[in-house]
Parts: structure tokens; sequence; C-alpha cells
């Protein structure tokens, strides 16, 4: 059990990432093309789910596939994600989970559905800056000294806006775990049936890995919240250990970092 006098971050999760040799730039497009670039832009999220969701904001089984083929088609625009408002990325998330958690939908629009649900909390976001500098971080310290100290380690990859800032922060890591929910299915999905067509499954690997790293080490229990977790980093009370029972079931991870063409990270732990 770790105690709640200092909070424990996982440096060994974090070194078996460097493996990973991270590519990721703020600026990649996870569904290529620019269908609405040089026009007037993608239609808004707030008009995709007021013609698609139910009044409570949930998706029907017959509406998915048409739902997520249309917020597919609006984010082969950077402009979709610039003008997604912060409630707009909460409600789009909840609904495009809708689809991934519904049995009734077919496996390909369940899978399109979790990597978009995925994007809408990372692109853009300060969740996503936070993935980048963990990106950084890691190709540029190889094992340095950073990772010896956890505290310097958060000043690194928390962006500049939100240090010192428990809010900012906890809303970080709300992404970020809500992000791993998505592609925890996703990575189940890949036990019966291939990736996603049209999806970069080196670059979807990657932050997969991030998000779903930030979601155990929240649920540790000597952790408990991302509340918690939060004030922790701000009060400067992280301290490096290795987790007694990490990497554990990674089962979805492995196959995600697979379709990747990144088998074997976590291999030989």
């Amino acid at each position: 059990m770790i105690s709640r006098a200092g909070v424990f971050f996982p440096t060994r999760l974090l070194l078996l990432m460097l493996l990973m040799t991270f590519t990721i730039t703020a600026c990649a497009d996870l569904f290529r093309g620019n269908l609405f670039e040089n026009l007037d832009g993608p239609p808004d999220a707030s008009e995709l789910m007021g013609k698609y969701l139910n009044a409570d904001g949930t998706v029907s089984t017959a509406n998915a596939g048409k739902f997520v083929d249309a917020v597919a088609e609006a984010a082969e625009s950077s402009k979709f994600y610039k003008n997604l408002s912060s409630s707009d990325r909460q409600k789009l998330n909840g609904a495009l989970a809708d689809v991934y958690n519904d049995p009734g939908v077919a496996t390909a629009d369940k899978q399109a559905a979790s990597v978009l649900a995925a994007e809408v909390l990372i692109r853009g976001t300060d969740a996503g800056e936070t993935i980048n500098n963990v990106a950084d971080v890691l190709t540029s310290n190889l094992g340095g000294d950073s990772f010896n100290d956890p505290g310097a380690l958060m000043d690194l990859i928390i962006p500049a806006g939100a240090k010192g800032d428990p809010v900012a922060i906890k809303k970080i890591l709300d992404d970020l775990v809500l992000a791993a929910d998505a592609y925890d299915y996703l990575g189940e999905s890949l036990n019966d049936s291939p990736p996603p067509s049209g999806v970069n499954m080196a670059e979807t690997a990657q932050k997969a890995a991030v998000a779903i790293a930030v979601k155990k080490l929240v649920d540790d229990p000597g952790i408990g919240s991302t509340g918690d977790l939060a004030a922790d980093i701000v009060a400067g009370s992280v301290s490096s250990t290795e987790l007694d029972n990490f990497p554990g079931d990674t089962t979805n991870l492995e196959n995600i970092l697979a379709a990747g063409g990144l088998s074997g990270v976590f291999g030989g732990v």
C-alpha cells in the first residue's frame, strides 16, 4: 500500500514508454485529409449533436453509425478541434462513449467512436499538450536526471498555463482518464477484430500509452482520485518508486501497441 504522505510516481512505467520512440506532434492529424480546410469549415460539434443525439444527449443504436461518420468527416479538418468548447468536448466524448459501449452497434463504428472520443479530449487541449510534453521529455532526456526527480518531471510535462493550479491539473488528469476508457475499449476490440481503417495506429498507441499510464496511476490505492493527485502535484509531494503491481494487466494496451507496430514494449519486465 502506498502512503498518502507522499504520492509515488511510476518512473518505471515512463521509462518503459521510452522504448516506443515517440513521434507525437501537436499538429499531427489522426484522420488524414482536409475536406473542409479551405472552405467555411466543418459543421461544429453542437450542430452534429443536435442532428444525431436524443434529447437526453445519448445516441440511438440506429443513428450511431451515421453520427460517427459525420464526426469523423468533420474531424478531417483541424478547424473542428479548434472550434470545440470545453463543454462540447465533454458532451461529444460522452455521446461517442455511448456508441462504443452499445452492444448493438457494429464493431467498426464502435472502434471509430472510441478513437474519436479520445481525440476530442486530447486534440488542442492541455491533456494533449501534456502528452506531447511527455514525448519531448522521453526522447530528449533518455532516462536522465528528470526521472530521478518526479517533482521536476511533473514541472516539465504539465503545461505552463496549468502549473500550480490544482483545478487545471485535475482537468488534465480527468481528460486523460476518460481517454484511457476509450482506448481500453479499442484494445479489447482488437482481440477479435482488425484495427479500424484510416487510423494511424502508431500515433494512437503512443497516446493510449500515456492515457492508460495516467489511469493506472490514479487508480492506485495510494492515490485515490485525480483531485488527490492534482493536489499533490501542486504541493510537490510526488516521490519515486516502482509500483509493485506494474505493469499488471496491460492486455488492451498491448493489443493497441501491436496494431501500431510497437509490440513487446512491456515484454521482459
